[in-house]
């Protein structure tokens, strides 16, 4: 089983055409695009117009992306060399990139991050309105962090973060095959948090999730491998079906107050073992 949303990018369709205007001499030029961009470089700064979609293919932009509301941006083969900024509703995804800064998501429908390198950090919020999107990285370096807050879906497979994850209030957090350089938080997420076959530098963390929470070897992505941790793991006060299976931890394994109570085996604590992982039970085989 693994829980992902539909990609957007296949029922985009593109039309129109692009413009650009100059502005002020104290301003870098701003590039409107509306269509089919090529391999051609922009001097200055790119921007989508709300309920447009533009297609860069090989194209450089010296300057920033901004996508407007409900518009899309569909990046192959491309550089952006400063910030992208994902207004609500909007759509970014890139494939086989480089990005030169950050990415923000503001309300934003979500972003998909395939092959693609980002030099600073992801990070999508919900500006007090209840909803963020997603961020889907497959095989996508991050050099910063990588935060999802709200409502939103966080998915990062075969894929590397310099810095830390955070998936907070989230429908789901999900790492497969993955590298966080620091520490992996996962605070309040109401479908499912899975960590598989990754390799976590730093301290987990995962409080007040619901539905499931599978550290290791279990049905979702069919995970058979080992995580391995870098410090502490600390797993407290979740209502979920938690299983701890298969990893290997450099710190301690703590955790309390999770109902049902935790199960899991195979795992090599180099620290110490507290609370509900003292003698934790192995998980029942399912019938059938």
């Amino acid at each position: 089983m693994r829980l992902r949303t539909a990609v957007l990018a296949g029922a985009l369709a593109v039309g129109g055409g692009l413009f650009a205007f100059a502005a002020p001499a104290s301003a870098a030029p701003v590039t409107q695009c509306t269509g089919d961009l090529g391999a051609v470089t922009v001097s200055g700064n790119l921007s989508v117009p709300a309920d447009q979609t533009c297609t860069l293919n090989g194209t450089i932009v010296n300057g920033t992306a901004t996508i407007g509301k409900n518009a899309n941006l569909l990046v192959l083969a491309g550089t952006i060399k400063r910030n992208v900024t994902v207004n609500a509703g909007g759509y970014f995804d890139t494939t086989g990139s480089t990005l030169g800064q950050n990415v923000y998501l503001i309300d934003a429908a979500g972003t998909r991050l395939d092959t693609t390198k980002v030099a600073g950090s992801v990070r999508s919020s919900d500006n007090n309105k209840g909803f963020a999107g997603f961020i889907f990285g497959d095989s996508a370096e991050v050099s910063g962090n990588v935060e999802q807050f709200a409502t939103g879906e966080l998915l990062l497979e075969r894929s590397t973060v310099s810095g830390s994850v955070r998936g907070i209030d989230n429908t789901y957090t999900q790492l497969y095959r993955t590298t966080v350089g620091r520490n992996l938080d996962a605070f309040g997420n109401v479908e499912s948090v899975v960590v598989c076959e990754s390799k976590v530098n730093g301290d987990g963390a995962f409080f007040n999730n619901t539905g499931v929470v599978q550290l290791g070897v279990g049905e979702i992505f069919s995970c058979t491998g080992q995580n391995e941790w870098g410090d502490d793991v600390s797993v407290s006060s979740n209502d979920a079906a938690l299983t701890v299976t298969n990893n290997l931890i450099h710190g301690d394994l703590c955790g309390y107050r999770n109902t049902p109570a935790p199960t899991g085996s195979e795992n090599v604590v180099e620290g110490r073992k507290s609370g509900q992982f003292v003698n934790l039970q192995p998980t029942p085989v399912p019938a059938g």
